[in-house]
């Protein structure tokens, strides 16, 4: 009986003294390092592609006027961030997502036809050969099917037609921007159309995102298609970001399994494409 209540109340301390030790707080994920160039580190070390960052971590070093890094943060943000000291949960929270462009004060009568995937100037180059085309009708008056999309030269000289009965399009666009720097995109109803233009960018320009599109590293096809989203979105590329969420939209739709991510629900629900 001693031996049984000698054993109880070792057992009973050893209880009594886990309880008084301080919990653990399991540290939490702030942003994944997409890409970098130049002289980036956290606590002295340099950085890799693909490095989760966690809270515990001590600032992200940013040294150099050329030094960049392309991050993704857990809540859904895609930054390029230059020269600086960024601590990892200041750049996880909302308030440090991307300041939203001045609107301008002056009224603009919205367009019969408003494609809603299209970039504000002046951000319409484009990386890939495809663009994504997601417009809607602004009045209450349907207009007569089906629409017609039509590739124009910026003097107006036709290069490729084709119609759709849906309000979404996808378009091979790489082979006339080959010879033209600019196109004209149209969507036109019975009786409305809606213009756009998308544009080849510049050498440079180009290197340097092939070069970010490399460094990328992913653990799975779909967390590698998102990050190549983030980095044409850092870069302005609309067409080439919503091209890519309409390629994984579909993919996740044929799959029959949804897509966790913060980041790409945040996007789809932006350019109204959560309903393709």
């Amino acid at each position: 009986m001693e031996v049984f209540l000698e054993c109880m109340k070792n057992t009973l301390l050893l209880a009594f003294l886990l309880t008084c030790l301080p919990a653990v707080a399991q540290k939490q994920p702030q942003l994944t390092i997409l890409t970098f160039s130049g002289d980036v580190t956290i606590g002295g070390q340099p950085v890799v592609a693909g490095q989760l960052v966690y809270d515990d971590s001590k600032n992200l070093l940013v040294n150099g006027k050329e030094s960049y890094a392309n991050i993704l943060t857990e809540t859904g943000y895609a930054r390029k961030l230059g020269s600086g000291s960024y601590p990892p949960v200041s750049l996880n929270s909302e308030s440090a997502k991307a300041k939203p462009k001045r609107s301008s004060s002056v009224y603009y009568h919205p367009s019969p036809i408003a494609i809603l995937t299209a970039p504000e100037a002046p951000h319409k180059k484009v990386f890939g050969d495809s663009v994504f085309l997601l417009w809607k009708v602004n009045y209450s008056s349907k207009p007569e099917l089906p629409f017609r999309i039509s590739l124009l030269t910026m003097f107006d000289d036709p290069l490729f037609d084709t119609t759709t009965q849906v309000s979404f399009c996808a378009l091979n666009v790489g082979p006339f921007l080959l010879r033209d720097n600019a196109i004209v995109i149209q969507v036109k109803s019975s009786t409305e159309r809606a213009v756009q233009g998308a544009g080849k960018m510049d050498e440079a320009m180009r290197l340097r995102i092939q070069n970010d599109l490399q460094l990328l590293v992913a653990n799975t096809e779909t967390e590698r298609a998102i990050a190549r989203v983030a980095i044409f979105e850092i870069n302005d590329l609309i067409y080439d970001v919503t091209y890519g969420l309409y390629k994984l939209r579909m993919a996740e739709k044929a799959a029959g399994v949804p897509i966790v991510s913060n980041y790409y629900q945040r996007l789809l629900k932006k350019y109204g494409m959560e309903t393709l």
